[in-house]
């Protein structure tokens, strides 16, 4: 059973409100699974765990698991906060325990959750020494069992001398619970509270505030699986953490995390504790009127609360407030009401001093200003100093802890190489036969590897091989025609065919050099193709070329002849022997996350099976196919070509449909 304190506000406000944390490990002895369900529950339903236990009483079958049921029956008066009748049914357990002759493991579990459960006691009621005295006995007994029971006592006796301002003991026995926490393997588990008692102390006790972020940090992993009170203090904690630091804006956010947990419906203190904060942030961001709403709602609830330190705080920052909105009267009025200062923390009467200070400049009586920034002066090198020192202690602390777990480990070791050194011939052999086999399996992954990096390799270069093939058969396939139609027309005086035949061949041979081309240098050949084919088809042959202006042909890429072999082809089967009109359109626009190509003509159809005097040797679209199945292995959307005829009973011809996708690469 652990119990957990609200961290204190800006102005260190111990809530006396505290959560009840039910240990949840199970007892490993208990035979009675029964029992474990209802300790598991305990922290959940309370009261439906006190009402089955008071059924369980009396069927026990004896005085040890009588008293066993009875210690969780007084478990689920602490949880249900009936802390006076707890404590009534506690003192039957003790004097079950100290009337046995001998000590047990079982008796000692009693002894240790019955001085546990009276350090819960004495701390609702405030009396921190006797809280203290009961969680070093219940400490001492579960150091008989280290388990999480041992956890927990520990990481009451670190906050309760947290709550004392003794930090150096209070971060001794967080850091001697963390240690045991992960010698467990239970970090998961028991992690959360003391990385957030750790982060408290270091930012609250010794204003090491990159600790205390170390520590709030790894307590955040675990915050999403914590209970709605854990998370509360969490918030509230951090943003304490970065009110001292002055980073109000931050602070502002984990204060409004904090109030947008508890609704003033169902928490009612601690709602008005987060108002009471929120007050004093949204005055240091000069956002008055907020800080005044907040105010107005924190001093309504407090208002039974006068003469204590939280009134005071909120006297002290109505009085600010005032002053910062120039009502000094009403600020100094403040200020005289509540004159309060026994018992009143350093940094709380530090405000009040600066407020003081503030009013008597305010009015010009600068010798009583000096006179109060002389005393916070005074002040704040008592607490610079304090904090020194106990910054001093607690590295000497952490020296002290580390050097006596470096002492054990050496004698760990040199415990384990005595033993080690009896069995080294046993263990040199079979070290010798593991280098062996780890040697050949290394040697064998090493050739396997090697042999995969060979192999695609090769793939590689048969690619680019069967690549620069390709375009070694497209190009002399072209010209070939060009040129034997050129020098059959025995036309000297067209000497622009002959230009257009010699730009073909340049742009043939660069393109033999690249996979892939721009699509405005696909259409340039296109166009450059169709001129000189266009003689040979008559004066009854019209071509048109239609590019979307969205589609930006300069960056779109594509295997090179990927238009010009349809238009080719289109040329030479479907339209060179048609009588009547011939017309040959390529349209090309954006479609989807690509680019949609159409090479439409009004010829004989697309009939590859067929026998024509104009058939050829396929060599084109071949080419073709075997260039779009080697690229698109390589790239996830891939290109789309296909060849249909039109499907109109009273119109003939063949449409090439091509896609090209973005962002097509090699």
């Amino acid at each position: 059973m652990r119990k957990q304190s609200f961290s204190s506000l800006p102005f260190s406000w111990d809530v006396y409100v505290v959560n009840l944390v039910i240990n949840r490990k199970k007892n490993a002895n208990s035979t009675d699974s029964l029992l474990n369900q209802i300790e598991d529950s305990i922290s959940i339903n309370p009261f439906a765990s006190k009402n089955k236990l008071k059924k369980l009483l009396p069927a026990a079958k004896d005085s040890l698991q009588f008293y066993k049921i009875y210690s969780l029956y007084v478990r689920s008066y602490l949880a249900a906060n009936s802390y006076d009748t707890a404590m009534q049914m506690n003192k039957k357990i003790i004097s079950y325990c100290s009337r046995q002759e001998k000590s047990s493991p079982d008796v000692n579990e009693l002894i240790t959750e019955a001085n546990n459960a009276n350090g819960i006691y004495y701390t609702e009621k405030c009396f921190l020494d006797s809280a203290l005295y009961y969680y070093k006995n219940a400490l001492r007994f579960a150091t008989k069992k280290i388990d999480s029971r041992y956890i927990d006592i520990a990481i009451n006796m670190a906050d309760m001398y947290t709550r004392k301002g003794d930090y150096i003991n209070g971060i001794g026995y967080f850091r001697r619970a963390l240690e045991t926490t992960d010698s467990l393997g239970l970090i998961q588990k028991m992690g959360f509270p003391i990385y957030l008692g750790l982060g408290q102390a270091y930012y609250s006790g010794l204003r090491d505030f990159r600790l205390s972020e170390k520590y709030f940090d790894l307590a955040w992993l675990y915050y999403p699986q914590r209970t709605l009170n854990e998370q509360f203090v969490y918030c509230n904690n951090r943003a304490n953490s970065y009110y001292y630091q002055q980073k109000y804006k931050q602070a502002l956010l984990w204060f409004l995390k904090a109030k947008a947990l508890v609704p003033p419906a169902k928490y009612q203190f601690f709602a008005n504790l987060c108002y009471a904060n929120l007050s004093d942030i949204y005055l240091k961001l000069g956002r008055f009127d907020s800080a005044q709403n907040y105010l107005d709602r924190s001093m309504k609830f407090f208002a039974s609360a006068k003469g204590t330190t939280i009134y005071y705080y909120l006297t002290t920052v109505k009085a600010s407030l005032a002053m910062k909105q120039g009502r000094v009267a009403e600020a100094h009025s403040l200020l005289e009401a509540d004159p309060t200062t026994k018992l009143i923390e350093p940094e709380i009467a530090g405000l009040r001093n600066q407020c003081w200070q503030d009013y008597y400049v305010k009015i010009r009586d600068y010798k009583n200003a000096y006179n109060s920034l002389l005393q916070n002066t005074r002040m704040n090198d008592s607490i610079r100093n304090e904090k020194v020192s106990n910054r001093i202690a607690e590295i000497d602390l952490r020296y002290k802890q580390d050097t006596a777990v470096i002492k054990r480990e050496l004698l760990l070791a040199q415990q384990s190489g005595q033993i080690s050194s009896l069995r080294m011939a046993n263990y040199f052999w079979a070290l010798l036969v593991f280098v062996i086999i780890a040697g050949g399996f290394l040697l064998y992954h090493s050739l396997q590897r090697k042999r995969a990096i060979q192999r695609m390799m090769h793939q590689e270069q048969t690619a680019q091989l069967r690549l620069q093939n390709i375009r070694n058969r497209i190009s002399p396939h072209l010209m070939f025609n060009v040129l034997n139609r050129e020098m059959s027309s025995g036309n000297g005086q067209d000497n622009q065919h002959l230009f257009d035949l010699v730009k073909l061949l340049r742009k043939s041979l660069e393109f033999t050099e690249q996979t892939l081309i721009s699509l405005s240098d696909e259409l340039d050949f296109v166009r450059t193709y169709i001129d000189l084919e266009k003689t040979k088809l008559g004066d009854d042959f019209e071509w048109s070329l239609k590019v979307d202006e969205t589609v930006d042909t300069a960056n779109v890429k594509l295997p090179a002849m990927m238009i010009q072999i349809p238009v080719e082809n289109a040329l030479k089967h479907g339209l060179a022997n048609k009588s009547g009109s011939k017309r040959l359109s390529v349209a090309i626009s954006n479609k989807n996350e690509g680019v949609q190509i159409f090479v439409t003509d009004n010829g004989h159809g697309f009939h590859p099976t067929a026998q024509s005097d104009t058939k050829g040797t396929g060599t084109g679209l071949t080419v073709l196919y075997q260039t779009l199945q080697l690229l698109n292995l390589k790239n996830k959307s891939q290109i789309v070509f296909a060849i249909r005829n039109i499907a109109d009973p009273e119109q003939t011809g063949t449409v090439a449909d091509i896609y090209i996708p973005n962002n097509y690469h090699v």
